[in-house]
């Protein structure tokens, strides 16, 4: 009798924390458009080996955790500020924010890629990488149009 009880009151305690989680739809996306991006280089030109895929799904993976970690501050800060204006960041503000932390993990992203490329496959990386958007790792194929 004790042990079901305390079964029912770990099978309780459990189910309350993994309700209690906030849900992270952006992770799932996040995830997907990892494997998406890894996928495009792959597929376009760069014909990665397995051990180079792996790598670089590893580098980006990174690079997804890192991008949301920094969303993530600005929005605790943005929320624990309240109603105080002085201590809210700005919209513009934020933005530089995250985009200085996207540039230097990008950069890191980059480095740790391309040690592991042929020169050939390095220099086809460097234009598909510009295909992909900075923060959310989306294809973006706008960008062709520019390079023209």
């Amino acid at each position: 009798m004790k042990n079901r009880l305390l079964l029912v009151f770990i099978f309780l305690l459990s189910a309350s924390f993994s309700f209690a989680q906030k849900n992270m739809p952006v992770k799932k996306d996040m995830k997907k458009a990892t494997a998406k991006a890894v996928q495009y280089l792959n597929d376009n030109g760069v014909k990665f080996t397995d051990k180079q895929q792996e790598a670089c799904f590893n580098a980006f993976s990174e690079y997804a955790q890192n991008m949301m970690k920094v969303e993530e501050k600005v929005a605790l800060r943005n929320v624990k500020s309240g109603d105080n204006k002085k201590d809210k960041i700005s919209e513009i503000e934020s933005r530089k924010y995250v985009n200085s932390h996207a540039m230097r993990f990008q950069k890191k992203r980059d480095d740790s890629v391309k040690k592991l490329l042929k020169k050939r496959q390095v220099d086809k990386y460097q234009k598909l990488v510009l295909d992909l958007h900075p923060v959310t790792l989306k294809v973006d194929k706008k960008s062709k149009k520019a390079k023209k």
